[in-house]
């Protein structure tokens, strides 16, 4: 197992989403799940979301800090897109010895345009089309990665009810790894389900995969988590999975806080 199928994962990670009703607050957030909402941001404000994520992944595992995203509303369901680079490190068991690294991932910009938005309970999803790139601004070796990544994501939204919701999305990047003359295609796809606990908290159960155009690389993960309103601009979150099939090895946790001003 590579370091760069590591990193591939907690990065996924740090592009999530919570499946909260509109109804119920004001901001809505890309994490802390992987499926990203259909929901931009006001325009002519700015959205703050970051967190922490430690996974494992066979004889790896890490810490990943940060996973900062800035989003900026440009105009009505048009907004602005900044992964800001986290920090990464990680240890390694590779037999007689363990490694040990740390570095800063990439950072990557983008857009998110609704395409689409749906009234409560009439069948059809809301619609919005993810446009972006990683951008190689970190340690190829740390990332795994080795150039501008572009990138593709199509959210999908229902909100049955006042108080529960679906999201799948449907995702494309263009790989770049490290130490690959030639760029790799990866497709990802998921499903969450968001629904009430109690006032101001919510929860999410999902299910993801990644599908690189690379032999035995098929990734399977299922995790859940809440998000907590502690204002209608204030969020925090918490999140556990684990990979099934063949990366039944994988696990991971995290927490993190959006904030909108």
């Amino acid at each position: 197992m590579s370091a760069q199928r590591f990193f591939l994962m907690t990065g996924a990670l740090a592009l999530a989403s919570t499946t909260a009703p509109l109804s119920a607050q004001t901001i809505v957030t890309d994490r802390p799940d992987f499926t990203e909402s259909t929901a931009t941001v006001p325009d002519g404000r700015i959205q703050i979301e970051a967190g922490y994520t430690y996974s494992t992944f066979g004889d790896f595992s890490g810490h990943e800090i940060g996973e900062g995203l800035i989003r900026y509303g440009l105009i009505p369901g048009l907004e602005l897109r900044l992964g800001v680079p986290s920090f990464v490190s990680y240890s390694a068991d590779e037999g007689a010895e363990d490694s040990d690294d740390s570095g800063f991932a990439d950072a990557s910009a983008g857009i998110k345009l609704a395409l689409f938005e749906s009234g409560l309970a009439e069948g059809l999803p809301s619609v919005s089309l993810l446009l972006g790139t990683g951008i190689p601004t970190g340690n190829a070796e740390i990332t795994g990665s080795d150039g501008w990544e572009p990138q593709a994501v199509l959210a999908l939204g229902w909100q049955f009810t006042e108080t529960l919701s679906l999201g799948a999305n449907a995702g494309y990047v263009q790989r770049r790894i490290f130490g690959l003359d030639d760029a790799t295609d990866e497709f990802s796809a998921s499903i969450a389900a968001g629904f009430p606990l109690f006032a101001g908290l919510n929860g999410f159960a999902e299910y993801f995969a990644i599908r690189p155009d690379l032999d035995d690389s098929d990734e399977d993960y299922v995790d859940g988590g809440v998000t907590y309103l502690l204002s209608p601009t204030f969020q925090l979150d918490a999140r556990v999975g684990m990979g099934i099939g063949d990366t039944d090895d994988a696990m991971f946790f995290g927490i993190g806080f959006a904030r909108l001003f």
